[in-house]
């Protein structure tokens, strides 16, 4: 597709995406959702609210033609790259994307994943009111702008500041793929799992974009303003297969977990080394970190141990200040997870956390 009709797909579809938006709680309360658009070609992607934080009287998500081109052109090198011979179902030594929809379908179904979930993402930095808990760090305390190229224009947060960003942005992938999870109640079968294996590849892609061409090192401790792409992309397959187990029966999917949990690997995988392939980082001595296992990696444990301390911090705020969504859509650590990496323990229980979720919402 030229950029155009790019643009023409996009505001189509996010403004189908506000309206739903709008009815479910904007319209009936004192905020605005306001989408604009911007016409530079670089990639930028934000969420704001103006006047100020103080005084909410919009909510603002800002996408640029830029964004749209890249979007797309990424979708299309997926689709070459992950074309099989002869229509086989693995290629590159991984589970290959459906083969029976060709190369232009696939990327035109794969610009529509990357639009949803980069709209839903800044969605969720604006439901959980982010911006003003990254201005307790240091972000912009007027309008409590978050941008989501930040790490690609290379400047780098240390510290809490920087344990606060990777923290919302996890939470952010949190609320998007519970927007996403919903889309898919219209599939069944093969098709859902087909639309499944598109989320996940595009939204492997897009996290690598937000890193810019940062080298993807795991250091013990967050640095810059957002997740390594791999981890992000790890804990973002595990909790969409989690999700998409439960709705195995409802979605008539016959493949059980651990099969799921393969293909959806093989999908942020074959993202991976598209990407790789693409920028000629294959044999880069600095991105050699993509190839190491998370659970074995020195440096994964302190790291988590970071982002789940300082989330921790302020997840209560994020949860109270949701209005619209699922009460499942607020990142939760597990009990299991939080042991596994020595990190403090859960203040509330699963079932309590969704409850008080519920209740925030209800107060909306």
């Amino acid at each position: 597709m030229e950029l155009p009709e790019l643009i023409e797909k996009a505001v189509e579809f996010t403004n189908a995406m506000k309206e739903e938006l709008d009815a479910r709680w904007y319209a009936a309360s004192d905020i605005e959702l306001s989408i604009r658009w911007l016409s530079t070609m670089d990639v930028e992607a934000t969420a704001s609210v103006e006047p100020s934080l103080e005084i909410v009287e919009q909510h603002v998500v800002s996408l640029s033609y830029g964004l749209l081109d890249y979007l797309y052109a990424e979708a299309l090198e997926f689709a070459r790259f992950s074309r099989a011979p002869n229509g086989e179902d693995h290629v590159h030594g991984t589970i290959a994307p459906p083969q029976h929809i060709g190369i232009f379908e696939t990327a035109d179904l794969m610009f529509m994943v990357g639009l949803m979930f980069v709209f839903y993402h800044e969605i969720g930095h604006l439901n959980q009111g982010h911006g003003s808990i990254r201005a307790l760090y240091g972000d912009d305390p007027t309008n409590g702008l978050i941008d989501d190229f930040e790490e690609a224009k290379a400047r780098r947060k240390v510290g809490d500041a920087a344990a606060i960003s990777h923290a919302t942005e996890f939470a952010a992938d949190f609320e998007a793929q519970d927007w996403m999870m919903r889309h898919l109640s219209a599939l069944s079968g093969d098709d859902a799992i087909h639309q499944a294996y598109l989320q996940c590849a595009m939204v492997s892609c897009i996290m690598l974009l937000f890193n810019g061409d940062q080298p993807a090192q795991l250091d013990s401790e967050p640095l810059g303003t957002h997740p390594y792409p791999v981890l992000r992309m790890d804990l973002w397959v595990q909790v969409f297969t989690e999700k998409l187990a439960l709705l195995a029966q409802p979605l008539q999917i016959t493949e059980d977990r651990a099969k799921l949990a393969k293909r959806f690997s093989d999908a942020g995988l074959m993202a991976l080394m598209s990407w790789l392939t693409r920028y000629e980082k294959l044999d880069s001595s600095p991105h050699s970190d993509f190839c190491k296992g998370l659970l074995a990696h020195p440096n994964f444990s302190s790291y988590m141990r970071h982002v789940i301390s300082t989330w921790s911090r302020h997840d209560e705020q994020a949860r109270a200040s949701r209005r619209y969504g699922t009460p499942m859509g607020v990142m939760y650590f597990t009990d299991e997870f939080r042991a596994l990496v020595e990190a403090e323990p859960n203040r509330d229980s699963y079932l309590a956390h969704i409850k008080l979720a519920s209740q925030a919402l209800g107060s909306g």
